[in-house]
């Protein structure tokens, strides 16, 4: 695979709730946009407490779906591809995950989150 055929989720703490952010494997994350866009103050990757206690996952295994966060920004590069593989919640197996159904994560959001 290519960087390009990978779906990266990140958790992180924006102010005082855990989000997701999904991207393309070879974009840029823009995390200035971010923060002005979605009018967040502090937002930094969830520590690897925070992570494990949030998603009972071992830090590293994010999967793309995350239940426990409550909102999942999804960048708007991944629709230019028809499947993207990402996380599964373990080390040893990436799903592949069809772009037009990241739109049935609740809570999502497709919106340019990358340079």
């Amino acid at each position: 695979l290519k960087f390009s055929d990978c779906l990266p989720t990140l958790v992180m703490k924006a102010d005082n709730e855990f989000i997701s952010v999904v991207f393309r494997g070879d974009c840029r994350v823009d995390f200035k946009k971010i923060k002005r866009d979605f009018n967040i103050k502090d937002l930094r990757l969830a520590t690897p407490d925070e992570f494990t206690q949030l998603t009972h996952l071992p830090v590293g295994a994010a999967r793309v779906y995350s239940p426990e966060v409550s909102r999942t920004l999804i960048d708007n590069k991944v629709l230019e591809n028809e499947i993207l593989y990402g996380g599964s919640g373990v080390f040893n197996c990436s799903i592949g995950y069809f772009t037009s159904d990241l739109n049935k994560i609740p809570n999502s959001v497709f919106t340019d989150l990358t340079e």
